[in-house]
């Protein structure tokens, strides 16, 4: 009987991890596609002569891309500017906002206003974004009047559906090509 539970236990572990492992691999080929598959083109690519994506001849050229690079003013900022950013902004971010966690957890007296001072600058961008969003996309806003400007379709209802400021944002080609026909599927 313990030999038949035993058993039943790795089988059911042995499934359990086979099962985890059919639920990660969809993120798992696409970090490898997209990841590495992306860095590894680019550091072939980074050994070659090759300018634009429609080039068709590429010619090896060695690390005359990086002695360029490394001789360039403009890479030794930048090559500042970012090793600025990793040793003294982001260890102070980092240690600010634990300092600034641990602080509004505590009871303290005023702990409500200081939450709420602290929360406000994240409420407001968002309130922020909507209102701009409204100001450019009514049917009196500007993209509106800039479309009439030009001479162009200018009736579009841009804002008439819960999800048209999604398709503002991913450029659905409907909204842009059929005018006057925004909100209809």
């Amino acid at each position: 009987m313990r030999r038949w539970l035993r058993h039943s236990t790795r089988s059911l572990k042995r499934q359990e991890t086979l099962t985890g492992y059919v639920f990660i691999a969809p993120y798992l080929l696409s970090t490898l596609v997209f990841s590495v598959g992306c860095f590894s083109y680019a550091l072939v690519m980074s050994f070659t002569d090759q300018r634009q994506l429609i080039e068709r001849s590429v010619h090896f050229n060695g690390l005359a891309n990086y002695q360029a690079a490394l001789s360039s003013q403009a890479f030794q900022q930048a090559l500042a500017n970012i090793t600025w950013a990793l040793v003294i902004v982001i260890p102070g971010q980092l240690i600010g906002g634990l300092g600034l966690a641990l602080l509004i957890n505590r009871r303290l007296r005023g702990i409500h206003l200081l939450r709420s001072l602290i929360y406000t600058p994240a409420v407001v961008s968002t309130v922020s974004f909507g209102l701009i969003a409204l100001l450019l996309f009514l049917r009196t806003g500007y993209v509106n009047r800039t479309l009439a400007a030009l001479g162009l379709p200018s009736d579009t209802v841009w804002m008439n559906e819960a999800r048209s400021i999604f398709e503002i944002i991913n450029g659905s080609p409907r909204r842009w090509t059929t005018p006057g026909c925004a909100g209809q599927a």
